[in-house]
């Protein structure tokens, strides 16, 4: 095998474990458990983001590099951009307070209450809100009351 083939590999494989990692960390700070269900919803999103990054249609902040796998993050309500971290708090902050900030990514509704939904796919953290009945159908859980 091409020796930058294996290294690209590798890489890869660092970078899907480092992903697996910050979930569960990411769960534990928000003392949510972690679900390894995946609905056809959430496969439809991460299969596009897939076929976007293989046709090269994909956009990303100037601090993803896609030759050099690492951890990155995506969201629903921006299909096909990659962010890094401080990028898409960015983002997250930007919309905070408006209508896309308390519309359901999975229905399409505004609602009053957007519950945070991540998910692992490789190297990329998939993000996106959900009302009460896509989180209960998308992810099997039972909600955190407040």
């Amino acid at each position: 095998m091409n020796p930058y083939a294996t290294h690209l590999i590798d890489q890869l494989a660092a970078a899907s474990e480092d992903a697996v990692h910050k979930l569960h960390r990411l769960g534990e700070h928000a003392g949510e458990p972690i679900t390894y269900r995946v609905s056809p919803w959430i496969t439809a999103q991460v299969a596009d983001l897939g076929v976007r990054l293989l046709t090269r249609r994909v956009r990303h902040c100037e601090h993803v590099d896609l030759a050099a796998p690492t951890v990155m993050l995506a969201a629903a309500w921006r299909p096909g951009r990659l962010w890094c971290g401080p990028c898409l708090v960015a983002e997250g902050e930007r919309m905070r307070g408006t209508a896309e900030d308390q519309t359901c990514d999975v229905c399409q509704t505004v609602v009053e209450v957007v519950h945070p939904v991540t998910v692992a796919a490789g190297p990329v953290l998939f993000h996106f809100g959900a009302c009460e009945g896509c989180f209960d159908r998308e992810t099997a859980l039972p909600r955190a009351t407040s």
